[in-house]
C-alpha cells in the first residue's frame, strides 16, 4: 500500500479537490433545504477555504510524517472544523452526522483510488457517476412551496 512518495501522493490526492468540494458544497446545500437553517455566502466561502486548506495541510504534515499519518490526522482535523461549523450554523445534531459522514464517505473513496493505481480512473468515473445519479434523484424532490425550496 501506498509505495508512491508522500510528495507524489500530496499531488495525486490534489486532484480530487474540485471534486471534493464540489460535493460537500451539495451535500450541505441539501442540509440547508433539509433543516430550513439558512446558509450566507460567506458561510459556504468558509467551507470552501476549509475544504482547500485540507491539501495545504496534508502537504505540510506529509513531509514529517509518513502519507497516511498526514491524511488521517488532516481528515480528523477537517471533518471536526466543518462539523463544529456546521453545528453552529444549524444547531442540529443530525446536521454535523450527515455532513461529518459524508465528508468521511469523500476522503475515504479519495485514499482508496490513490492506492488503486491503473484503475482508480474507471472506478472514480463510476463512483461519480452513482453521485450525480443519487444527486439527480435528490433534486427530483426538490419543490418551492411558498417560494421556498424544501425537500418533499
Amino acid at each position: 500500500l501506498l509505495l508512491k512518495s508522500n510528495a507524489a501522493m500530496v499531488s495525486d490526492a490534489t486532484g480530487y479537490c474540485f471534486v471534493v468540494t464540489l460535493l460537500t458544497l451539495m451535500s450541505l446545500m441539501f442540509v440547508e433545504i433539509k433543516f430550513r437553517k439558512p446558509v450566507n455566502y460567506i458561510q459556504y466561502g468558509l467551507v470552501t477555504c476549509a475544504l482547500g486548506l485540507f491539501f495545504l495541510l496534508l502537504l505540510s504534515l506529509s513531509e514529517p510524517f509518513k502519507f497516511v499519518w498526514a491524511y488521517i490526522i488532516v481528515c480528523a482535523m477537517t471533518i471536526g472544523l466543518l462539523g463544529w461549523f456546521v453545528n453552529g450554523m444549524m444547531r442540529a445534531r443530525k446536521a454535523v452526522v450527515m455532513i461529518a459522514t459524508i465528508l468521511a464517505v469523500e476522503y475515504a473513496v479519495i485514499l482508496l483510488l490513490l492506492n488503486m493505481g491503473n484503475l482508480a480512473l474507471l472506478v472514480g468515473s463510476l463512483i461519480l457517476f452513482a453521485v450525480l445519479a443519487i444527486a439527480m434523484y435528490f433534486t427530483l424532490k426538490l419543490k418551492v412551496v411558498d417560494n421556498e425550496l424544501t425537500l418533499k
